[in-house]
């Protein structure tokens, strides 16, 4: 009798979140998608037919010096 109880509360379960899902999933992708286009410059924008977007990259700047350091050759020392 257990057994059966817990067999129907776990369909009961899974055919709630299926029928949940069917909802809940596709407006969390389409969120996930509209805040994904946003934080990348609008790619996924709408414009209209025609309409061109150029889009400059900067270029990157390269902090690094090129006198790092001298090199100092080392020996090693075995302990006796």
């Amino acid at each position: 009798m257990v057994l059966l109880k817990i067999i129907f509360i776990a369909f009961a379960i899974y055919y709630l979140l299926k029928s949940v899902g069917r909802f809940l999933l596709p407006a969390l992708f389409r969120n996930i998608q509209h805040n994904t286009g946003s934080r990348n410059g609008g790619y996924y924008q709408n414009k209209r037919e025609g309409e061109v977007t150029i889009q400059n990259q900067s270029k990157k700047n390269n902090n690094y010096s090129k006198n790092i350091g001298e090199y100092v050759d080392f020996e090693e020392i075995k302990d006796e």
